[in-house]
């Protein structure tokens, strides 16, 4: 290394199931660099269990980084996402509370094979470092394929260097900003946790190095270019020194699959990888994974011990997306307006027995095949759907049912309640659109199910109304009774209970606007004006 660089930093993030990993990566990069240190941040809470004192590496907790309203910021976050999210954050605290100068960032899942002096001279002048996922095409039609890593971002963030300045600082908080609120994993909408963000990086900052050493970051994606071999001078890929292999995707008890993530090659199609392979899980189990694989994450279940299911995280952004009501989404105390106890929350038709937890809805919400089976939950399909809720089903489908357990008390000697489904002379789906999207009618203005729809799929909306259920409602519901039912030529049966529910004042803006459109057309454009009137009135 060069001498402006005392000492070598490196860095991960697991959470306690995935100690085993961070501490074959710790041994290997005190193998190559004995004087490094090594930080490693728990997504999760401290396990009474685990001797963190012993371990390889300083340790710290990601409650521990002052992220704004942390709690909330853990729960709207699936654990990929809440690993990923935290990254900007982690490098900063290192850099303010450690004064560490530079530092490089390996996923736990990687194993360093051979000298990285070459990267931490390179941060002796270069701001970031990055791996492309390719350095050479993809010919073939297997996965992953050039499209497949087009979606999902142009460098892998399984690696990354940094070396700390007012340049660097100001990116990373820029990177903060996005991931606070945008760390999803959401291909088909261009995002992919904290990866594709990291595609303007070479366009925002100056000095980014991208790493074209074959040696660094080998892993499933780019194999198919790269050969490895195993002789006297230590491991190699296509004739250099492999650096460090990127062992994602492995199932540790099916090393055949290389990765879940690909389809390209079987372990015994690469024999060039099985003695690396074999090396890796042996390495794992003498880290204790057999004993700390099934360890649940802490961030994975409400404070009474139920697990959070991913669809009660999605539905927390549309309602409460920056924690005004609930700034710990994790509290079960009873007697309190906790998310848990809205999520068990009984929503009822006109006549008994016809009630369901609000979970339950929740999840008929985002099922189109119950949609399909149970299209009355509340009447008609009030039976059966409580006897698919009570089958064990839900708990397949990602639902801790113990929120169904005060289902089991009802009668359902008759499958519901005698009152029959709202009727649409226009449509029979509308009856399935216009149900309230909260599930819970008495709260007003009225959102129904067909403006959550299309909130879901307009990023533009999303940014104007980041609570569309919550302290967003009036707003995006004028906006829904406006611009939104012309632009979607909606029928009145789907907009006009949403009218009338409107504050005076607000209905009266959207009449006016209603004239307006009447008379001088040409000064309505829906996809352009809109945003200045969301924020009028």
């Amino acid at each position: 290394m060069g001498r402006g660089m005392a000492k070598p930093y490196a860095c991960t993030i697991v959470s306690n199931n995935y100690l085993p990993f961070a501490r074959v990566l710790a041994d290997s990069l005190l193998a190559t660099h004995p004087d490094l240190e090594f930080f490693v941040l728990v997504v999760d809470r401290p396990d009474p269990a685990i001797d963190y004192s012993t371990e390889p590496f300083r340790v710290l907790f990601a409650h521990e980084l002052a992220i704004p309203r942390f709690r909330h910021f853990a729960f709207k976050y699936s654990l990929l996402e809440l690993n990923t999210a935290v990254k900007p954050f982690f490098l900063q605290h290192l850099h303010q509370e450690f004064g560490v100068p530079a530092v490089l960032y390996f996923d736990p899942d990687i194993k360093i094979l051979g000298d990285l002096a070459p990267l931490f001279d390179s941060l002796e002048r270069k701001n970031l470092l990055l791996t492309p996922h390719l350095l050479e095409p993809l010919e073939d039609d297997l996965r992953p394929s050039e499209r497949s890593i087009l979606l999902s971002g142009v460098y892998n963030l399984g690696f990354l260097g940094v070396r700390f300045n007012d340049q660097t600082v100001e990116f990373l908080e820029w990177w903060q900003r996005r991931l606070y609120s945008f760390c999803l994993h959401r291909v088909a909408d261009g995002l992919f946790v904290d990866q594709r963000w990291m595609d303007l990086a070479p366009c925002l900052l100056p000095d980014v190095e991208l790493v074209r050493d074959p040696g660094c970051n080998v892993a499933y994606w780019n194999l198919a270019n790269r050969r490895l071999d195993h002789g006297d001078q230590g491991w190699q890929v296509n004739g250099v020194p492999l650096r460090f292999f990127h062992f994602s995707g492995l199932v540790v008890e099916d090393l055949e699959q290389v990765s879940k993530y690909q389809d390209r090659y079987k372990l015994k199609d690469r024999p060039d990888l099985k003695a690396l392979f074999v090396e890796y899980k042996k390495d794992l189990l003498q880290a204790g994974w057999e004993s700390l694989k099934d360890v649940p994450n802490a961030y994975g279940r409400f404070q009474n011990g139920v697990d959070v299911p991913d669809l009660a995280r999605t539905d927390l952004w549309s309602l409460d997306s920056a924690g005004d009501r609930w700034p710990d989404p994790f509290a079960t105390e009873e007697g309190s307006d906790t998310y848990y106890s809205w999520l068990n929350g009984k929503v009822n038709s006109d006549s008994d027995p016809g009630w369901l937890p609000r979970m339950a809805l929740i999840l008929w919400e985002h099922r189109p095949d119950l949609q399909s089976a149970f299209p009355a939950p509340l009447a008609a399909d009030h039976g059966n759907f409580v006897r698919w809720l009570l089958s064990g089903e839900s708990q397949a489908a990602g639902v801790d049912d113990r929120f169904f357990g005060d289902l089991e008390t009802l009668d359902l000697s008759v499958d519901g309640p005698a009152t029959e489904p709202e009727k649409h002379d226009e449509d029979p789906d509308l009856a399935l659109l216009s149900i309230d999207a909260q599930f819970d009618p008495t709260t007003k203005p009225r959102i129904p199910r067909i403006a959550t729809l299309i909130w879901e799929k307009r990023p533009d909306l999303q940014d104007a109304f980041q609570a569309p259920l919550g302290l967003s409602r009036t707003e995006f519901a004028r906006w829904f009774v406006t611009f939104g039912r012309v632009e979607y030529s909606l029928p009145r049966a789907l907009w006009h209970p949403t009218l009338q529910s409107l504050p005076l004042a607000q209905r009266a803006h959207a009449y006016a606007w209603r004239w307006l459109l009447r008379v001088r057309p040409k000064d309505i454009d829906t996809r352009g004006s809109w945003r200045d009137f969301a924020s009028s009135g």
